[in-house]
């Protein structure tokens, strides 16, 4: 199960982290160019699937436990700290809306309350949700992993991926539906880890099979099944974040899958032909890119407002200046603007001789 990959396929997978934190990027801003692959068809499943590619069964408990405090709990809670501070500063500094509710008004909760509400009190830092989601599927998968494997069940990888298809059928078939009827935080964190789970099952199920990514055939099936579905209204783009599922399972399954296919195709042809060292970086750096670049676009938002395009009291962190022209500019701020402070950040860690946090994500 401790599959080394070759030096090929290492830098596949730090294309498609690239590609699909690029993916994010584009999907966040309101508008893009090309609305045949709509990124909120696939771009949150991609992420879990590249986890799953990526999971091994845990051979040093201690130092997996260690491990998750350091590099999962503690940057989390280090990143909603400095992100919810800029927010309060920002906001009395240039007179704009941005959202940052640390507890309820009749409690000091403020540990719970932000599960509560998704991690959306703090618009700076909305991408937490996906962090809490990734790390307790991806933990609960290694752990189930470990358990197969220490039983040598036989069929180990059908099991895994069977077990998947079937958490994340209830998951989005139940829970999803229970937390639009009850509006309980705790159904949709829930069924966030169940639909995260079985990507995670189904990614560890292709990490064997990787070169069907350069299957031609498959990669026109896949065009073909996205385009046509797209165009006809059958594929509907899923949010993850609220366990909103319009088309239920089965056909959230295939697109959000087809969808991946071409990103993940895309990235394998490219391993192939070209070692692209800006590419590498920017997988390296998809942690820094998720968590930042929703901050770069206010920082965007706040250069416009300055020109005189944007109210800066319309300013919130969720709402963005909306035009074609300057889809460019939030991009590439939503890009290069968190890479700066990636390279800033480790620059600081080597002077200070401070051990680096390994990448959170996939």
């Amino acid at each position: 199960m401790n599959r080394k990959f070759t030096g090929q396929e290492s830098l596949f997978i730090s294309y498609a982290k690239a590609l699909g934190i690029i993916v994010v990027i584009i999907g966040h801003y309101p508008w893009y160019p090309i609305k045949t692959y709509n990124p909120y068809i696939f771009h949150m499943p991609f992420f879990f699937l590249i986890g799953g590619m990526l999971a091994t069964p845990i051979i040093d408990w201690k130092k997996w436990t260690s491990k998750i405090v350091r590099s999962y709990m503690a940057y989390i809670v280090i990143w909603y700290v400095v992100l919810a501070m800029c927010a309060v500063w920002i906001n009395k500094l240039f007179g704009t809306r941005i959202v940052m509710i640390p507890s309820s008004i009749s409690n000091h909760d403020y540990f719970i309350y932000p599960l509560t509400q998704n991690m959306h009190n703090n618009s700076l830092f909305l991408a937490a949700w996906f962090f809490v989601a990734y790390v307790l599927s991806i933990s609960i998968f290694r752990f189930i992993l470990t358990l197969l494997e220490y039983l040598r069940i036989p069929y180990l990888k059908a099991i895994i991926c069977l077990l998947g298809v079937v958490v994340g059928y209830f998951s989005i078939r139940y829970l999803a539906s229970l937390y639009k009827r009850e509006h309980f935080w705790l159904y949709n964190l829930l069924c966030q880890i169940g639909a995260g789970y079985m990507w995670i099952a189904i990614g560890f199920g292709l990490r064997n099979y990787l070169t069907i990514f350069k299957n031609i055939p498959l990669i026109l099936i896949s065009i073909v099944i996205t385009v046509t579905f797209v165009g006809n209204n059958t594929f509907h783009p899923l949010v993850m974040a609220w366990s909103d599922y319009p088309d239920r399972f089965y056909i959230h399954l295939i697109s959000s899958l087809s969808g991946s296919f071409g990103v993940f195709s895309i990235s394998y042809i490219l391993s192939l032909l070209v070692e692209n060292r800006f590419l590498q970086t920017v997988g390296n750096s998809s942690k820094d890119i998720m968590t930042l670049h929703l901050p770069a676009f206010v920082i965007a938002d706040l250069m416009l407002s300055y020109l005189g395009y944007y109210d800066k009291g319309k300013i919130n962190g969720v709402d963005h200046y909306i035009d074609p022209s300057a889809w460019p500019l939030y991009i590439s701020m939503g890009l290069f603007f968190p890479l700066l402070i990636g390279i800033l950040l480790k620059h600081i860690a080597r002077l200070s001789q401070s051990p680096s946090i390994p990448d959170i994500l996939p």
